[in-house]
């Protein structure tokens, strides 16, 4: 039944066609028969009848709607096929009327002359009688064939016409297709919609509804109009209504095409409309499409309302998403708030941000980070330098799979953007010194006895960290871009949805423009990273677009139509794009939109430059000319003459285009990717009965269906947030937390309160296996309980050991546990911190080292030289060297490195007798890293006791001759250095070295030439 009604226009049109070839047929057919009787007498009388005048204007009516109907039945074009029916249907006509006017002579005349000639008597003149009548067959033949000379000559006077202006009809037929609102929808119900096609108003002529084809929808829409003409509600509303319909039947076809093998293709996943995403100032458009959402029974949980004026709003969590992006995105918005005319600060504002987002995002790829973590970042520099710390930790471990040769190209490019932003942070992070020259501690809070630094660029990002202030204390906008959220925009577009966002212009202000931006550019990045052409088609409505335009927005409609992405923006006025860039980037934009509507009583800017676009038409136009001679004067004569010229004039003057009426618009659409003319449409408002129910709703089982994989790809999402696309983390066995920062209050048992989340690094054997393995992990309870005890055995046992070693040495520090059982620097605070909560070492307070709380009876005492500094308040805080288990063995495996500066570093060490990274990066004019090796080298070779002796710090001898609760603990010198691995050092070139020293040297020789 429904094919039929599809091929009914087909099987009319084939009938009308059909019938007027008959016509033609059987007029022709008599006419050859009268011409024929003029040779050869017919043997019956011809009688006069009235069916060629009949069959005439059947044949007439016949022809016109056979040419009116194929021109709009696809399935029946032909090459110049319209052309062929046009003038078939003059020959019929013609036909018609020779066999009408030939008739007649037949019948009438003929017959006449015949009996007048048998009768007539000429006299005299018998012989010119005889010369009459004697030939009187062609007597005949000359009256038979006068309605045919006649028709012959006006022919030529009318084909003389047709080719005078030949292209001009040539050009018509062509374009020519039939307009009928009554047939409109008959004629559209061949054609199976498959694609999302919308009716943007009727034809302000013809009635006939205006339609936008899906496929020429990616080519976007741009709509311009005032206040009040109509823009929202008689073009926006209407065109996302039918988007919803769309939206609910692929929803309701999902349960069914998901399932076949060909979905991720364009011509199945590829036809559908998945959602819509609206943002707009004024809440006033997200309101009804909200209501309208509702009626058409979408889940709810794939509604996301962004509306900073309502306490209980969803929001976005603008940081997830890859590193680049997000970063990129950030520092546009961001410079677009900064008021400063002076390029320096911009840049560097702009590369501070990038840098604290591409820690935020690198330091733990498993955190799902958030605008509140930014916001900590520039408050608080010390979790800086923990994130630091913990980006180091990758840095190193990746180092050794980079070196191992495993690594893919990706890789190894990832691992020099890392390496990169921990060398920036090596500069920029530092060390703070008192006025002695000594690493300054924390007195109080959190941080209590641990290094103080300072950013180097502080003063230069003031800018910045008042915009994220404004930010960070603004209520509404703290409601929508902070905390955590499970909105994600890739699956927005995947998978589909509803995604409202009210900018509330009104409450914000100028903080308005910066959600808006942030949502648009997030967008926008998301959509580059759909897959070309077979994904579904997604409707992005911006509203008062200028408000939230960037630079880089001009490549989004530019490049959007491949990513089957319609993008629609509307504004009151181009002058506002015109003003904040250039006349340049707005016909630029201009031109990415192909699909162009214009209201009335807009500016005359517009109005010019959609007149220009609109393009000109030829016209042929009468001009009247008069000639007269004064009736005074001798033959007075009055001449009138008319000539007829074509011109060109444009389609719509500004003049015609500010005049126009309430909600009627000019709009140029695109039609099969052809520009059709200029059509002026009215109003196509949604009845009030669909905000409550729409015609299309949702069926309520395939759409839990849909929802269900939607919120699975959601979670996905989530447990997938790592910010590089090649340092994967999906198979993470080792997870190792962060150790807790100290609160300001210590409790009265001195432990330490623990973060609220741990920090997590990835394992070195995790990223080497997505390159040489693929694991398989078990689904099996009883396998992955078996597996977890015998974790749980491996780490008790180190824990056992641990202690052991502990308590015989009567010393604790990170770098120990590192040495002793080659161990992370992670690892080793994570088994202090449960010593110290099994009160066998002490909580570290910042006065000294931690000391062991469990005495070792065999343990002999030792002498301690203790290394002492005054501090500002005239107090002595030692430092004691104590020789390290192991350490001529550490030695020997690192004798083969000797750094080339290691002898200079020395003797500066002894002149200025004191020793800090800071001051070896600033005095030689090198990395962190090789700073902190330096300094490494220094303690294992035991240069430091030396360098307490030469420069005549007082050394203390201590022994232990307490019980064991308030016996003296030997001390060990706990420098506080990321952890260095022996690749740093094994693997180093002298060449290189010896290159570093070259620069270094002229670098100081420039220093003090200067």
């Amino acid at each position: 039944m429904e094919t039929f009604k599809q091929r009914l226009p087909l099987f009319t049109t084939i009938g009308l066609i059909s019938g007027f070839i008959l016509s033609f047929g059987f007029g022709l057919v008599n006419y050859i028969k009268l011409l024929y009787y003029a040779f050869e007498p017919p043997s019956y009388p011809i009688e006069i009848t009235y069916v060629p005048l009949i069959l005439m204007f059947f044949s007439l009516l016949l022809g016109e709607f056979s040419f009116r109907f194929y021109s709009r039945i696809p399935a029946l074009h032909i090459n110049n096929g319209k052309l062929i029916i046009l003038v078939a249907s003059h020959f019929a006509v013609d036909i018609q009327f020779l066999w009408f006017a030939t008739a007649p002579i037949h019948a009438k005349v003929i017959p006449y002359l015949a009996d007048k000639s048998k009768h007539l008597n000429f006299g005299e003149y018998e012989a010119l009688g005889h010369v009459l009548t004697g030939n009187f067959h062609t007597l005949t033949m000359i009256f038979v064939f006068l309605p045919t000379v006649f028709m012959i000559l006006f022919t030529l006077w009318y084909s003389g016409h047709i080719v005078r202006y030949r292209e001009e009809i040539l050009k018509w037929v062509q374009k020519y297709e039939y307009k009928n609102h009554k047939l409109q929808k008959w004629f559209n119900s061949q054609e199976e919609q498959i694609y999302p096609d919308v009716e943007i108003g009727p034809h302000i002529e013809h009635k006939e509804m205006v339609r936008i084809k899906g496929k020429d929808r990616t080519l976007n829409c741009i709509i311009i109009g005032p206040i009040g003409s109509g823009k929202t509600s008689s073009l926006i509303i209407p065109m996302i209504n039918q988007d919803l319909h769309w939206m609910a039947r692929f929803i309701n076809k999902f349960i069914n095409v998901f399932k076949k093998k060909d979905y991720h293709t364009e011509e199945v996943k590829g036809t559908f409309l998945n959602g819509v995403t609206v943002i707009e100032p004024s809440n006033d458009l997200c309101q009804k499409v909200f209501k309208l959402v509702q009626a058409h029974k979408i889940p709810e949980s794939a509604v996301y309302y962004i509306d900073p004026t309502n306490p209980d709003t969803k929001n976005i969590n603008i940081l997830r998403g890859p590193v680049d992006k997000v970063a990129e995105v950030f520092a546009m918005v961001i410079q677009g708030l900064s008021e400063s005319n002076n390029a320096f600060f911009e840049q560097a504002q702009r590369n501070h941000l990038k840098q604290h987002i591409y820690l935020l995002k690198l330091h733990n790829p498993q955190k799902d980070v958030t605008f509140d973590d930014l916001i900590e970042m520039y408050d608080d520099v010390e979790r800086v330098h923990r994130m630091h710390k913990l980006l180091k930790v990758q840095v190193e471990k990746l180092y050794d799979f980079v070196q191992s040769g495993a690594a893919s190209r990706d890789q190894k490019n990832e691992y020099k953007i890392i390496k990169g932003i921990d060398e920036w942070f090596d500069n920029t992070i530092r060390e703070k010194l008192d006025f002695q020259g000594e690493p300054a501690v924390y007195k109080s809070g959190k941080y209590r006895g641990q290094p103080m630094h300072y950013d180097r660029e502080e003063e230069y990002v003031k800018g910045l960290r008042n915009i994220l202030k404004d930010l960070a204390s603004n209520v509404l906008i703290r409601r929508v871009l902070f905390g955590k959220s499970d909105f994600d925009f890739d699956v927005h577009l995947e998978q589909g949805g509803i995604l409202l966002v009210n900018t509330a212009k009104g409450e914000l202000a100028d903080l308005s423009n910066v959600l808006g931006k942030f949502v648009l550019l997030s967008m926008q990045n998301a959509v580059f990273r759909r897959d070309p052409n077979v994904s579904p088609y997604h409707h992005i409505i911006v509203d008062e677009f200028p408000d939230y335009v960037v630079r880089p927005f001009k490549e989004f409609p530019a490049q959007s139509r491949k990513y089957k992405v319609i993008l629609t923006i509307a504004s009151q006025t181009l002058s506002q794009l015109a003003l904040d860039f250039t006349e340049q980037y707005m016909f630029t934009l201009l031109g990415s939109f192909r699909n162009k509507m214009i209201f009335g009583d807009v500016t005359p800017y517009d109005a010019k430059i959609f007149s220009d676009m609109f393009g000109e038409k030829e016209e042929f136009k009468e001009a009247e000319s008069e000639q007269g001679i004064s009736p005074m004067q001798e033959n007075p004569v009055s001449r009138l003459g008319s000539t007829y010229q074509k011109t060109k004039e444009v389609v719509m003057s500004p003049g015609d285009i500010m005049a126009q009426g309430a909600f009627i618009c000019a709009a140029r659409i695109v039609q099969d990717n052809h520009v059709q003319p200029v059509q002026q449409i009215t109003s196509n408002f949604v009845p009030k009965e669909e905000f409550a129910q729409a015609i299309i709703q949702v069926d309520t089982k395939t759409g839990e269906y849909w929802e269900n994989e939607r919120l699975r790809l959601i979670n996905e999402s989530i447990e997938k947030a790592n910010p590089m696309k090649h340092v994967d983390a999906e198979n993470m066995k080792k997870i190792q937390p962060l150790p807790p920062i100290q609160e300001g209050e210590i409790e009265q048992n001195n432990s330490i309160e623990t973060n609220e989340e741990h920090q997590h690094i990835v394992s070195l054997e995790d990223y080497k296996g997505q390159k040489s393995q693929n694991e398989t992990l078990s689904n099996d309870p009883a396998a992955m309980n078996q597996q977890g005890n015998v974790d749980d055995e491996v780490e008790n046992k180190l824990y056992e050991d641990i202690k052991e070693f502990i308590i015989e040495s009567q010393q604790v520090s990170p770098s120990l546990l590192q040495r002793k059982f080659k161990i992370s620097y992670m690892k080793s605070m994570q088994y202090i911190e449960k010593l110290e909560q099994n009160l066998v070492v002490s909580s570290y307070t910042g006065d000294g080292p931690r000391k062991v709380l469990i005495s070792n009876n065999s343990s002999t005492s030792e002498e301690t030289s203790v290394i002492t500094t005054h501090s500002p308040d005239n107090t002595i805080s030692p430092e004691v060297a104590i020789p390290i288990e192991g350490e001529e063995i550490e030695q020997e495996e690192t004798s083969s490195f000797k750094d080339i500066l290691y002898e200079d570093v020395l003797s500066f060490v002894k002149e200025s007798g004191s020793i800090s990274i800071s001051v070896l990066q600033d005095t030689f004019k090198i990395s962190y890293t090789r700073a902190s090796r330096l300094i490494d080298a220094l303690q294992r070779n035991g240069e430091l006791p030396v360098i307490a002796e030469e420069t005549h710090v007082e050394s203390i001898s201590s022994e232990i001759k307490e019980p064991a609760v308030k016996e003296d603990i030997k001390e060990t010198i706990d420098i506080a250095l990321p952890p260095m691995e022996e690749c740093y050092e094994i693997n180093m070139e002298v060449a290189e070295l010896n290159k570093e020293l070259s620069i270094t040297m002229l670098e100081q020789d420039w220093n003090k030439d200067s």
